[in-house]
């Protein structure tokens, strides 16, 4: 399969327009007690960003994103699931905007970034299922173990700017965003 999609943003400062391609390939497997799903898929994207006082900024990227899960039901009523996958997280167009701008819907000053990266997700986990249904009851329980690297996260964080006003001098609290380095996430 392949999804595609082409959107052009414009409003009162800025204008642009983004292209997605993603052709991908999925595999299932169903044994009397594995079973597996695989997908595959190549991501493809353009973006280009306009502020109408500056030259347009174009950026994209390449990748190549998937995951395998894998569930053994040892028992008609457990079962043991592992996981593997590797993701991507792009920026929003409003993470990237490189002026000031106040956003009614969040109630803050936003200032975006326009040097942000796509952060990339590896996942490793492992989860025990116990599942039971009886004359119309049901009781589910399932306990997992996730390991995640992130590499390139986009944060939010808070800055802070004086006017240059000597008589009314104010002190304006906004958000921008930037990519943090490795994190290391374990979750239970």
């Amino acid at each position: 399969g392949a999804n595609v999609s082409f959107k052009k943003v414009k409003t009162e400062e800025s204008q642009g327009k983004n292209l997605y391609l993603s052709p991908y390939a999925k595999a299932k497997y169903r044994g009397e007690k594995w079973s597996v799903d695989a997908a595959l898929r190549y991501q493809h994207f353009e973006r280009e960003l306009s502020v109408l006082v500056d030259e347009p900024r174009r950026s994209g990227d390449n990748n190549l994103v998937g995951d395998i899960n894998a569930v053994w039901q040892f028992h008609p009523h457990r079962a043991l699931r592992m996981y593997v996958a590797r993701n991507l997280l792009r920026p929003g167009d409003h993470m990237l905007y490189p002026r000031m701008y106040y956003s009614p819907v969040k109630d803050k000053w936003i200032k975006g970034n326009r040097n942000l990266q796509p952060s990339y997700m590896h996942s490793v986990g492992v989860d025990y299922i116990f599942d039971r249904k009886w004359s119309g009851n049901s009781l589910f329980f399932d306990f997992g173990l996730d390991y995640t690297r992130a590499d390139g996260l986009i944060e939010e964080t808070i800055r802070e700017v004086e006017s240059n006003s000597a008589i009314d001098p104010v002190t304006v609290y906004y958000t921008t965003f930037m990519n943090s380095g490795i994190d290391n996430i374990l979750t239970a």
